[in-house]
């Protein structure tokens, strides 16, 4: 549901299982039962009234009286109207027939696409049945009648989970690279990154490397699409039914930049937001926080202590281009990538011995940083804003496209980051 964005199919179960869960106890019209929620997850998706379009008009009263009568409430207020409920006093009469009276402002809505879920399952049977029989054959004609079936929008993840599926059925039906069939696995998996571009592993299906010539599919990079995945990953695990704990990091993230002591953690947990691998190291020579993407990776040596007075010494400046080492050495998930360092400081002067050293570098002046961390807040701020309560293939790519227009990549800030030594004065 939440890698290929296919929430659609699954929702109606989920709102069956839902349905079961809370009508365990009224099987009568006389029947009574108070039900708890818990698990963040499913909490988000029930106080989350985008949801609640699909149910049963009283059961979307009733989650609007339960999400009101939660908010700002302590724990005395909640025990008081439980015990209402249990004694059926007046108080909860007056209560149960206000949330009657508002479900005749509530309207059930069937869930959209469900016809062609439905014309599509007998050939996922024949496929499934093909694939075990090792006709590649039919599999492969059976695949391609899901993905005819699969047009709606709301169906893109699912379809081309579908495209991927047929590609490779129709590679075992190859037999040297660049034939019919190997040809088409082509083309099904070129399908199946247009159908989910923010999938980031569709794309290395399409590189030109795969492919045998030609180009990539348009859009965001792989580099951007892990990321924006990240992203999402990240912010459903603030939760989507308030904005409450995402604030909470927000706010400590920018007090953390203001002051030197607190700075490079400030700095970890903004690039954990923005969905990069980070860490901070420890110890002699250890680099300040990192932050990894797929392919490239951005090594940080801070210096937010010092002043525009400050004289950037030799020796830090040595210690700062021999990062990359040090993170290949000690950090698995950096082994493999090409990575830049940047140096973050007020300094604007640096020791004749420093220049050498400052060629490997980038500059980001402290102050700009700050002001870029706050722009970086506001950009996730905004998409988290629109960000549905589970995967959204239409969120991530608008989110990735976001995150390149805003300058918030490690592809952006690498290729905007002066040289160090081009930037400062040696004395």
């Amino acid at each position: 549901m939440s890698k290929m964005g296919a929430s659609a199919l699954l929702n109606e179960r989920m709102q069956t299982r839902i349905l079961q869960a809370a009508g365990r106890c009224t099987r009568a019209l006389q029947d009574r039962s108070a039900v708890f929620v818990t698990g963040h997850e499913l909490l988000d998706f029930l106080a989350d009234d985008r949801n609640w379009r699909h149910f049963h008009p009283e059961l979307q009263a009733e989650l609007a009286f339960g999400v009101y009568q939660s908010k700002e409430a302590n724990a005395s207020s909640l025990m008081a109207n439980f015990k209402s409920f249990i004694a059926n006093d007046a108080d909860w009469d007056e209560a149960n027939s206000d949330i009657v009276d508002d479900a005749s402002n509530y309207k059930e809505e069937a869930y959209s696409a469900m016809h062609q879920l439905d014309g599509a399952v007998s050939h996922e049977v024949r496929y499934q049945k093909a694939l075990w029989g090792s006709d590649y054959e039919r599999a492969l004609a059976e695949a391609r009648a899901v993905t005819a079936k699969l047009k709606a929008p709301e169906l893109c993840g699912y379809r081309a989970l579908w495209h991927y599926l047929a590609g490779s059925v129709s590679q075992m039906l190859s037999a040297k690279p660049g034939d019919g069939p190997d040809k088409a696995a082509r083309e099904q998996f070129a399908a199946a990154k247009g159908a989910a571009p923010s999938v980031p592993w569709l794309a290395h299906l399409t590189r030109a490397d795969a492919v045998g010539g030609g180009s990539e599919v348009d859009g965001p990079s792989v580099e951007v699409n892990v990321q924006a995945e990240r992203l999402e990953g990240k912010l459903l695990g603030l939760g989507t039914v308030s904005d409450y704990n995402f604030e909470k990091r927000a706010k400590a993230i920018l007090d953390a930049l203001a002051t030197p002591k607190t700075f490079e953690e400030g700095q970890r947990q903004l690039g954990e937001l923005l969905g990069f691998v980070v860490g901070n190291g420890k110890g002699d020579a250890a680099p300040d926080p990192w932050w990894l993407g797929e392919t490239i990776g951005l090594v940080i040596e801070d210096h937010a202590g010092g002043d525009t007075s400050t004289v950037f010494g030799a020796t830090k400046a040595k210690q700062a281009a021999l990062h990359p080492d040090w993170l290949k050495e000690n950090v698995p998930e950096a082994g493999d990538l090409e990575l830049t360092i940047a140096l973050v400081t007020p300094c604007t002067s640096a020791g004749k011995g420093a220049k050498p050293a400052l060629k490997k570098v980038r500059y980001w002046p402290v102050e700009e940083f700050r002001l870029w961390a706050t722009d970086a807040v506001n950009v996730v701020r905004e998409l988290k804003t629109a960000l549905p309560p589970d995967g959204d293939l239409f969120w991530r790519l608008n989110a990735a496209n976001k995150l390149a227009s805003s300058g918030l990549t490690l592809e952006a800030l690498i290729s905007t980051l002066p040289v160090a030594s081009d930037e400062m004065t040696f004395v």
